[in-house]
């Protein structure tokens, strides 16, 4: 069983729903923050496959660190307070961006159909830059 681990220094961003134009043609905004995203995870995960891309099952694990925003503040006032993001952010689409770019002829997996567990957490980061740790499980 082959692991890959990858750490991502990267706001991160949710995969937006296309938008649609007048005549059918389905696209994302060019100056979309998604795109900026998915290019720092590409260039993580590109070339982590010493053998190409595998064609086997996997595990993801998927753990996103969010900027606390300068205008939230922590419930209690504690030092220790746990901190949970709550609105920001679905994390069914944070995953969704980051498995696409997991996928293609030089990156860690042909399709992300090969996935048959995905785990997806989010927290916030006292950092200024958040990220994103990946952990891919071959089985």
């Amino acid at each position: 069983m082959k692991t890959i681990l990858l750490t991502v220094k990267g706001n991160p961003s949710p995969q937006p729903r296309h938008q649609v134009t007048r005549t059918g043609r389905t696209y994302i905004p060019a100056e979309h923050r998604i795109h900026r995203w998915k290019d720092i995870v590409r260039e993580a995960a590109c070339g982590q496959s010493p053998d190409g891309p595998s064609e086997d099952l996997c595990e993801v694990s998927l753990k996103f660190h969010i900027p606390i925003a300068k205008t939230c503040r922590k419930a209690d006032g504690s030092a220790n307070a746990r901190l949970r993001p709550t609105c920001v952010y679905d994390i069914d689409n944070l995953s969704k961006a980051v498995l696409d770019c997991l996928q293609g002829d030089d990156c860690i997996m042909v399709d992300d159909r090969q996935v048959v567990k995905l785990t997806a957490s989010k927290a916030w980061t006292e950092d200024e830059v958040g990220g994103c740790e990946i952990k891919v499980k071959f089985l």
